[in-house]
């Protein structure tokens, strides 16, 4: 429809690499971050110029800590996800590195892998849904929190140095299982 927004900063931060638009094309603004890959006059599919890797270190960090304000604020047509990191509340000791190093070395249904170098004790955003209850993350197999960035997203914290990061579905009722299915077993062979 002309004159409608869409919404590019929350589509590049979710890495979303293709849209497809039926017919008309939308402003001009968004013209210029789009490019056409594909089209069969009644729908065409666009390459999104500016989405944004699998994860990435922020440069700058903005507190917001009312929900309705960070949504208005993920919503505004100049909030770059690249530039800015959306928390909820202050964490301290942060900065934005003079260099960082991000690869990606494992991209399963459950369970990420990262290889991370950065200068400085900094935030990762990573384009994965923020969903506290099973999420575990590992910096070199230590446990470490992960906090909801931009709202929508995950963040960790990484210290200064070279470090793999791990993230795994866990959810404490696959754990309880585990035990259950272990004391099964110990019982099983109690009584053979």
């Amino acid at each position: 429809e002309e004159g409608k927004e869409y919404p590019l900063p929350i589509l590049n931060m979710l890495s979303t690499k293709y849209l497809i638009i039926p017919d008309s094309l939308p402003n001009g603004s968004f013209l210029q971050q789009i490019k056409p890959v594909f089209s069969n006059g009644q729908l065409t599919i666009y390459r999104n110029m500016k989405a944004m890797p699998r994860a990435w270190f922020a440069k700058t960090i903005e507190v917001i800590p009312q929900a309705d304000k960070l949504l208005e604020k993920l919503s505004d047509s100049s909030f770059d996800p690249a530039q800015t990191a959306l928390l909820e509340a202050e964490i301290q000791g942060i900065v934005q590195p003079d260099s960082a190093v991000v690869k990606q070395t494992k991209s399963e249904m459950h369970e990420l892998a990262y290889e991370l170098s950065t200068s400085s004790d900094a935030l990762l955003t990573l384009s994965e849904v923020y969903y506290p209850a099973g999420w575990k993350a590992f910096i070199d197999g230590k446990e470490t929190p992960i906090l909801p960035v931009n709202y929508i997203l995950r963040g960790v914290v990484i210290p200064a140095g070279s470090h793999n990061l791990e993230l795994k579905m866990l959810p404490d009722s696959y754990a309880r299982s585990v035990k259950l299915s272990f004391i099964g077993i110990e019982i099983g062979r109690a009584h053979v």
